[in-house]
C-alpha cells in the first residue's frame, strides 16, 4: 500500500508548496491518514533453535522456564519476549488471548495490529506455572514487570528478560540430543 500512497503524498506536498491545495484538504499527517509501514517478521530465536530447544530436555529450572516461554511464544503466534512481558490478565478472554504490541512505555505502537490467538491447554499450564498469583485484570500476567516501575525500569526489565531467555534457549539448544540411530546396513 505504501508504494502507491507515498507518490500520492509527494504530489500533495508539491501541491501544498504551490498553494494549489489548502492545508485543510491535506489528507496525510497527524490525526489524519498515516501510511502504514511495512510489517516486520522478527523472531527472537532461529527456527533451528526452536526445533532443537523443543527436542531437548532442560537440565535446570532456568532452561525449563525459558523453554516454557518459547512454547508460549510459538503457540501464541510467535509473540516476542516484550509482548510476553506486557501481557495482562485483561488480555485473557476465556480461551482467547488478545495481544497488542507495545513500546517501552507500554503504549500501543502506531500501526500495530492486535493479535488474537486461541489458548491451548499447554499455554494455560504455562500461565498457571509461571504466572502471577494476583488475578486482578490490570495486573501483569507474568511477574516480569510491575506498575510501580518507571518506563526506564520497564525497558531494563524487558531487555534483561529477553537476554535471559536467549541465553537459556541457546544453552538448551546446544545440549546434544540423544536420538537412537540405526545403521543403514
Amino acid at each position: 500500500m505504501g508504494i502507491y500512497l507515498r507518490p500520492l503524498r509527494a504530489i500533495f506536498n508539491k501541491a501544498l508548496d504551490n498553494k494549489d491545495v489548502e492545508p485543510e484538504e491535506y489528507p496525510f499527517g497527524r490525526r489524519k491518514y498515516r501510511i502504514p509501514s511495512a510489517e516486520k517478521n522478527v523472531r527472537w530465536a532461529s527456527k533451528a533453535d526452536y526445533l532443537r530447544t523443543l527436542a531437548a530436555h532442560p537440565q535446570n529450572t532456568d532452561q525449563e522456564r525459558a523453554r516454557d516461554f518459547l512454547i508460549l511464544s510459538i503457540l501464541c503466534n510467535d509473540i516476542t519476549p516484550s509482548d510476553i512481558a506486557w501481557l495482562r490478565f485483561e488480555n485473557l478472554a476465556g480461551n482467547i488471548l488478545v495481544i497488542s504490541q507495545t513500546n517501552e512505555e507500554g503504549k500501543r505502537t502506531g500501526f500495530s495490529k492486535s493479535m488474537v490467538c486461541v489458548i491451548p491447554e499447554e499455554v494455560i499450564a504455562i500461565i498457571a506455572k509461571h504466572g502471577n498469583t494476583q488475578l486482578h485484570p490490570k495486573s501483569f500476567l507474568f511477574p516480569i514487570l510491575s506498575d510501580s516501575m518507571s518506563p526506564s525500569q520497564w525497558h531494563q526489565k524487558i531487555e534483561q528478560f529477553t537476554k535471559y531467555l536467549t541465553f537459556h534457549i541457546k544453552a538448551l539448544a546446544s545440549i546434544p540430543l540423544a536420538f537412537s540411530q540405526k545403521s543403514g546396513k
